[in-house]
């Protein structure tokens, strides 16, 4: 399913950090295909 919101930043930020996760754009491929967007996810992809 493709996003109505892609391609506008803004837009697709204000909406995820809305409900607390990120945009898929912010996780390595291998990790968006979990389709986990939290904030705990995201630092866990970078090894923060």
């Amino acid at each position: 399913p493709s996003c109505s919101r892609k391609g506008t930043c803004c837009e697709c930020l204000s909406y995820h950090l809305a409900s607390r996760q990120l945009p898929a754009c912010c996780f390595p491929d291998n990790v968006e295909k979990t389709y986990d967007r939290s904030f705990k996810a995201f630092a866990k992809a970078w090894n923060l």
